[in-house]
C-alpha cells in the first residue's frame, strides 16, 4: 500500500519522535477533535460531534494508560488533569453543552 506524501510523513514523524513529542502530538489531536466537536454542535451535526468527543476521550484515555502515579511524582499531577478534561468531554457530551466544551 502506498502512502501519500502528507501520511508518509506523519509515519516518519511519528515513527523518529520522542515520547514527549508523542504526548505534545496525542495532546494536540484531542484538542483538535474537541473543536471539531464544537463546530459540529453549533452546525447541528449530532453524530459528526459525538464521533469527534470520542475521538478525544479515545486519545484522553491513551493519555491516562500511558501514566504510571507510582513511578513519578509528575504523573500524580498530570494524572487528575486528565480526569478533570475526560470527564468534562463526557459531560459536554450529554448535554451539547459548549460551555463544558471550552472549560475541556
Amino acid at each position: 500500500m502506498t502512502l501519500s506524501p502528507r501520511d508518509a510523513y506523519l509515519e516518519t514523524q511519528v515513527l523518529t519522535a520522542p515520547p514527549q513529542k508523542l504526548r505534545l502530538m496525542l495532546i494536540e489531536g484531542a484538542m483538535r477533535f474537541a473543536q471539531q466537536a464544537g463546530a459540529y454542535w453549533q452546525a447541528e451535526q449530532w453524530e459528526a460531534g459525538l464521533e469527534a468527543n470520542i475521538r478525544a476521550r479515545e486519545i484522553l484515555g491513551v493519555l491516562m494508560s500511558s501514566l504510571d502515579p507510582e513511578q513519578s511524582p509528575l504523573a500524580k499531577q498530570i494524572l487528575p488533569i486528565y480526569n478533570f478534561v475526560f470527564r468534562t468531554l463526557t459531560e459536554a457530551q450529554l448535554a451539547h453543552d459548549q460551555a463544558k466544551l471550552q472549560d475541556a
